[in-house]
């Protein structure tokens, strides 16, 4: 739970949430017993997700659950999206199809599985800018957290692959985790390795 209760630290102030991708409904259950929103739209492009994520929140009454690859269905009280546990291009698919829809968004918290890079440069270039970032480690994977909202900002190609604010925070997960990118580069550059370990 150590990553969902990490992304869930960034839905202050915003009290009505869509969760895309809501699996078993922990994030919003989460989200409900510390205080953090009123509402939530529960997500997901299964009905088996679906089902469980009722089972999760069956004794909350302000949510509303879709069968949905996106978007499409939430309406303009939603104040926070939040997509996370699936691949940099999926997420950015995602937000690409239901683009519309974030006219009357406020935040986007999005942990990417892989990707992070293209993520950041998609939104940075479409009129969001990093509002705040989070690096955590749990069952030995580490993940990132990227908080976006409306605005222009300029960053170098170092600030989008990296991350501008993991970068200043310097947290040591962040330091770790490209130690050991660049550890697996050398190796890969001695042709000790496979280009897959890479990634």
């Amino acid at each position: 739970m150590k990553r969902l209760n990490a992304i869930s630290k960034f839905i202050y102030p915003y009290r009505r949430i869509a969760d895309v991708g809501s699996d078993h409904g922990y994030l919003i259950k989460i989200a409900f017993d510390n205080n953090l929103i009123d509402f939530a739209y529960a997500i997901d492009n299964k009905q088996g997700p679906i089902n469980a994520c009722k089972k999760t929140l069956s004794d909350y009454n302000n949510v509303k659950y879709f069968l949905s690859d996106g978007l499409t269905s939430i309406d303009e009280t939603v104040e926070c999206v939040i997509i996370a546990g699936m691949g940099g291009l999926l997420i950015k698919e995602i937000i690409e199809k239901g683009f519309n829809k974030l006219n009357i968004v406020k935040r986007l918290i999005l942990q990417a599985n892989k990707d992070e890079y293209k993520l950041r440069k998609y939104l940075c270039e479409n009129g969001f800018y990093i509002k705040d970032e989070s690096i955590i480690e749990e069952d030995n994977k580490i993940y990132e957290i990227d908080v976006f909202e409306k605005g222009k900002e300029e960053y170098s190609f170092e600030e989008l692959y990296f991350g501008k604010v993991l970068m200043e925070k310097k947290d040591p997960i962040f330091i770790k985790k490209w130690e050991n990118k660049y550890e697996k580069y050398q190796k890969y550059k001695n042709h000790k390795t496979d280009i897959e370990d890479l990634k």
